[in-house]
């Protein structure tokens, strides 16, 4: 009989729990959605500054520093001096933690070398990928000389 009564309680108590909250149902994962976060990145750590070549161009990294796969996305570069260009580069879908290289590197103008100029690097430019974090997606990019 004391059995009986142990069960009825014991599934009085998970009702009750399940009604107030205190017992939930949780994903596999611990209640945190994987997703994917693109960003800026320098593999070679140059301070937060771009990179160029050996031939003066723009290196662009993409890195995705999420926890799960992005699909491909669109990245826009906006060099500003004298003269103001825009490029566009079709992104890759990157695997999580991984870091893509966008070809072909970007030509700055001489004369944008000789002069205070900034570029402005905005990754999945078309806000197509639900990332972890929207707010990381732009980089303004010091140029070493």
């Amino acid at each position: 009989m004391s059995r009986k009564i142990l069960v009825a309680f014991i599934s009085l108590l998970v009702v009750v729990g399940v009604s107030l909250g205190w017992i939930a149902c949780l994903p596999p994962d611990g209640g945190e959605t994987s997703q994917p976060d693109l960003v800026y990145s320098n593999p070679h750590g140059y301070g937060g500054a771009c990179e160029l070549d050996d031939e003066w161009c723009l290196v662009v990294y993409v890195k995705n520093q999420g926890t799960a796969d992005a699909p491909a996305s669109r990245t826009k570069v906006e060099i500003t001096c004298e003269t103001n260009q825009e490029q566009y580069f079709e992104t890759p879908a990157i695997p999580a933690g991984q870091t893509v290289e966008l070809l072909p590197h970007i030509y700055i103008p001489p004369e944008c070398l000789e002069t205070d100029f900034s570029s402005m690097i905005t990754v999945d430019e078309r806000n197509e990928v639900a990332e972890s974090d929207e707010t990381n997606n732009t980089f303004i990019c010091n140029i070493p000389r």
